[in-house]
């Protein structure tokens, strides 16, 4: 699925670039810079996956440093992309669903791609994300299967079907929960495995207490922030 999203994503940059109109570029406010905060938390959420990925590459960890760095330069790659190509072609007039107003500016040829993207786009991470989770309910809280289940399909489904925000307003507000509570979490994993670890890693980042602290709180402050604006 992941290779669908970037052949739609290269798909729809191809036939959107004689569309493109620089002068959008000019509209983009910076006083709003902070607003997409919790969607790009969210979009950037893959912390969950890297015991798996350890997992398939058990023979060679030294793999896992490079296998990070590039896969998080290569989601930058095509999120920077994709983000280029809608603003230039609809500026103001972008969608909340971005390849709806797409469809509007270029044509219908448009409308099967975008339709495709985010189903594969939204599948993958609730594929990833609903599995980790299941994982921890039933390795973690060994709870029955089919309260797993439960937790993990139908929780997301009661909040589509009773309208309990909007797509941008829930996906923003899972991302910067999610993803402050998870980043707070991994550093002061990453804090006390540095003091009792007794294995040497195959690779090492280096921390201290004061850069502890800051990233925390850059996380809090994020979360007060993002919720302050929506409600």
């Amino acid at each position: 699925m992941i290779g669908f999203v970037i052949a739609i994503i290269l798909l729809i940059a191809l036939f959107s670039f004689t569309s493109i109109d620089y002068n959008n570029y000019k509209d983009v406010n910076l006083s709003n810079f902070f607003i997409p905060y919790g969607t790009i938390l969210f979009a950037f959420l893959g912390a969950s996956v890297i015991p798996e990925v350890r997992q398939i590459i058990n023979n060679n960890k030294k793999l896992m440093k490079k296998s990070i760095i590039i896969t998080m330069i290569l989601i930058t790659f095509f999120y920077i992309l994709f983000a280029f190509t809608v603003v230039g072609v609809t500026g103001k007039n972008t969608t909340e669903v971005a390849t709806t107003g797409l469809g509007d500016k270029i044509g219908s040829i448009i409308y099967p791609l975008g339709n495709l993207f985010a189903i594969f786009a939204m599948a993958t991470s609730f594929s990833v994300l609903g599995l980790a989770l299941r994982w921890m309910f039933e390795y973690d809280y060994h709870l029955s299967k089919w309260l797993t289940l439960f937790l993990v399909l139908f929780i997301p489904l009661i909040f589509v079907l009773l309208h309990l925000g909007s797509f941008a307003l829930i996906i923003s507000i899972a991302g910067v929960i999610a993803g402050g509570v998870e980043g707070i979490l991994i550093v002061l994993m990453h804090h006390k495995a540095k003091r009792h670890g007794t294995r040497k890693p195959e690779y090492t980042i280096h921390g201290n207490i004061v850069i502890y602290i800051l990233i925390s709180l850059l996380f809090i402050v994020g979360i007060i922030l993002t919720l302050k604006n929506y409600f």
